[in-house]
């Protein structure tokens, strides 16, 4: 299998950074050759891990690819079976990309063709996978996937509870301080009490006293 590259022209619009795009392919994108191909050839950006696959139908939906894809460093390529008719042809690969499988679809002519798909048409995960690029074990590297990928925690509808400040008055509540305050003034304590009634009677002693002294001014008087 002879593999000869052919870089795109502005075919591909601007990869995405986490994909391995296509940088050349053999034959290009919308190309048209006139001696029929013995094989397509993909560059991809980066180097290949498989598993990989083209499959290449031509005129009618036949399908005109090898079974097997070789895998060269940054290379993928498929033989072509022998006496292609001429015609539009479609290129769809697959290769394992970062985050999953990833591929697309292309057109190229032999003789003369008309084309249907716009430069190229990129797919990516498990679920997109066109049927001739699917193998037998995606449904279980799918399920293994999906076990390893964290499901989100569901969002709560019970509101979080709000913790007063240890040092803060409760509004209303009096401190130590506050109480000995209220108790000196409004629960008139023993010393108070006993203090006033000794004031009030130093008082009618005095008021006593003054009274048995004029008294006695007045007995004295000749």
């Amino acid at each position: 299998m002879t593999i000869a590259v052919v870089s795109f022209t502005g075919t591909f619009a601007a990869p995405a950074e986490a994909r391995n795009n296509p940088i050349a392919a053999s034959p290009a994108v919308h190309q048209t050759v006139s001696q029929a191909p013995a094989s397509v050839t993909l560059a991809m950006k980066n180097p290949v891990k498989g598993p990989a696959v083209i499959s290449v139908t031509g005129p009618g939906g036949t399908v005109v690819s090898q079974p097997s894809t070789t895998i060269l460093s940054t290379n993928i390529a498929v033989d072509l079976k022998p006496g292609l008719a001429k015609g539009t042809y479609t290129v769809k690969y697959r290769i394992e990309g970062p985050a999953g499988p990833e591929g697309g679809t292309y057109q190229f002519a032999y003789g003369s063709g008309a084309f249907t798909v716009k430069g190229i048409a990129t797919w990516e995960g498990y679920k997109e996978i066109p049927k001739p690029l699917r193998l037998k074990d995606d449904d279980k590297r799918a399920a293994a996937a999906a076990s390893a990928t964290p499901t989100p925690a569901e969002p709560t509808d019970t509101a979080p509870t709000a913790t007063a400040p240890t040092d803060q008055a409760t509004p209303g509540a009096a401190s130590s301080d506050d109480d000995s305050l209220v108790s000196n003034v409004t629960g008139h304590p023993f010393w108070l009490t006993a203090g006033l009634a000794a004031i009030a009677a130093a008082l009618l002693a005095l008021f006593a006293w003054r009274r048995v002294r004029v008294r006695g001014s007045d007995t004295d008087a000749p």
